[in-house]
């Protein structure tokens, strides 16, 4: 790994063998802010409505050099300044991560990674979790996140952002998304991520999901949110649009309409494109779809 300076100025880290470079388009902590923190109102959620409150769990698939646990964590010290822990539920924050040489390369760089000026970067190197004074609390699964999805804590909230699937074509598959659909059940949860590809959003829509266009990042006009629940999409504040007619008709049109590891006997079943997009008004049947497909 190296360090990636932008023509904009900000950094980032760039896997050598791949090329790819760690939030390349826009600087790397506010692309965390508003795609992860912002747009899944973690700031709201924090907010105890009830007594005793129960913990909030998010998932930081693909830590990288931290920068989206970094921003919730900035998040929670920032609410826990303002509001005190008695207004504030638990948090725990669960990455997932095989390799940390990026952040290892980050922490000894603090001057081109301002997001990591904190002890506790340091301490999730060494000692693989971390605890706020209060009620946060922070640990790192060190291996393949394929390995762990059974076993960690069930999240309220799934940050992911592993590398793309042209370099970490593992973990776009719809098995993988399957699992953790299965696994978020029967809790209403949330998937964020970067990607808006035809063939991300399939396998989403194939494990049971319900998906909707997320906002808008660089030169990306949407990214995706995905729903374990239809609860979870009608309780969202920015009431996000599901994928619909539009892109029903660019699926249509794709050469990749099933997600490239969809067994021969799942394509033998004639899924029709109702059962990949539920579409307004039969959301519930496209999901049940989907899971009896499954069963």
């Amino acid at each position: 790994y190296e360090i990636h300076t932008s023509p904009r100025g900000f950094s980032s880290i760039r896997q050598i063998s791949s090329g790819e470079v760690i939030h390349s388009v826009n600087a790397p902590g506010d692309e965390a802010n508003k795609l992860y923190v912002e747009q899944s109102f973690l700031a709201a959620r924090l907010l105890k409505r009830e007594a005793p409150a129960d913990e909030l769990v998010i998932w930081d698939v693909g830590l990288g050099a931290a920068f989206n646990a970094m921003a919730a964590i900035r998040c929670f010290e920032r609410c826990y300044a303002e509001k005190g822990e008695t207004a504030l539920r638990p948090l725990r924050l669960v990455s997932f991560e095989w390799d940390l040489d990026p952040l290892t390369l980050a922490v000894k760089n603090p001057a081109c990674f301002p997001h990591l000026r904190h002890a506790v970067p340091r301490q999730i190197l060494e000692n693989g979790k971390w605890n706020h004074a209060s009620s946060l609390q922070w640990e790192l699964l060190k291996g393949d996140f394929r390995d762990f999805i059974e076993s960690a804590t069930v999240p309220d909230l799934i940050f992911y952002d592993p590398f793309s699937s042209k370099t970490d074509a593992a973990l776009w598959t719809a098995e993988i998304f399957e699992r953790i659909f299965r696994r978020c059940l029967p809790k209403s949860a949330e998937l964020y991520t970067y990607s808006a590809s035809t063939a991300v959003r399939v396998s989403l829509l194939a494990a049971g999901f319900f998906v909707a266009q997320g906002v808008g990042t660089g030169p990306k006009s949407d990214t995706t949110i995905a729903f374990t629940t239809a609860k979870g999409v009608r309780d969202h504040p920015l009431s996000p649009r599901l994928l619909g007619a539009d892109w029903l008709t660019r699926w249509r049109r794709s050469d990749a309409k099933f997600p490239t590891a969809l067994s021969n006997e799942a394509r033998a079943h004639g899924i029709e494109a109702n059962n990949f997009c539920p579409l307004p008004g039969v959301q519930e049947a496209a999901a049940a779809a989907t899971r009896r497909f499954h069963e």
